[in-house]
Order: C-alpha cells, then structure tokens, then sequence
C-alpha cells in the first residue's frame, strides 16, 4: 500500500485531535491535583470555624474535607448544564477552562464568605 507525502489532511486531524485529547487529560489532571487539595482544605477550614463550635463534633482533617467536597459535587453535578455548554461552545478546552475557573471561583468565595462569618458573628 503506497503512502502519500505529505500526510493527508485527514491523518493530521486525528493527530491533532489526539495531541488536544492528550493536554486535555494532563490540564485536567493538574488541576485536579490543586483543587481538589484546596477544596479539602477549605471544607476542613468551615467545618472547624463553624461545625466544631456550634455542634461539638470532632475537627475533620483535608482527606475528609476532598470526601465531602466530592461527594457534593457528585450529588449537585448539573450533567444537562454541561451538555449545553459543550455544545454551545464546542470547544473542550473552553468547557474545561469554564469549569476549572468556576471551580477555582466558587471555592475561593466559600472561604472568603466563610472567614468573614467567622471573624464576624
């Protein structure tokens, strides 16, 4: 079978889908591996500053904090809420960027509004 030079546009596609797949998964993975730690820990800091004293129960530490962060994320996953944006956007990196971002914000505002009861009230 004769190959023809250079690759046909077709080929390059594939390539470069692959090589889009492939940074996709390693953004993803990176930004799981800050998130998730982050989201730990900002669950453990709200549950020390506003559980711990009003209910007596005893301090959770990051592990616990990544478990509860994920188990809320699972049960509040809005999945028609991400097909539409994949499709209004069409664009992977877009939708995980979107996501990430949202992610990073939402996070960030819990422990801001969290810290601000707490020194507060």
């Amino acid at each position: 079978m004769r190959q023809s030079f250079p690759p046909s546009s077709s080929s390059r596609n594939r390539s470069e889908e692959a090589a889009e797949g492939c940074a996709l998964l390693l953004v993803t993975l990176v930004a799981m591996a800050v998130l998730w730690p982050l989201e730990g820990w900002v669950v453990s800091l709200l549950w020390e500053w506003h559980v711990v004293p009003s209910t007596g129960f005893e301090s959770i530490g990051v592990g616990t904090g990544i478990g509860i962060a994920a188990l809320v994320s699972m049960l509040t996953f809005n999945y028609s809420e991400a097909d539409r944006e994949a499709r209004e956007f069409g664009d992977k990196g877009a939708v995980l960027g979107r996501r990430i971002g949202a992610s990073l914000t939402v996070t960030l505002a819990a422990l801001f509004i969290g810290w601000l009861a707490h020194v507060t009230l």
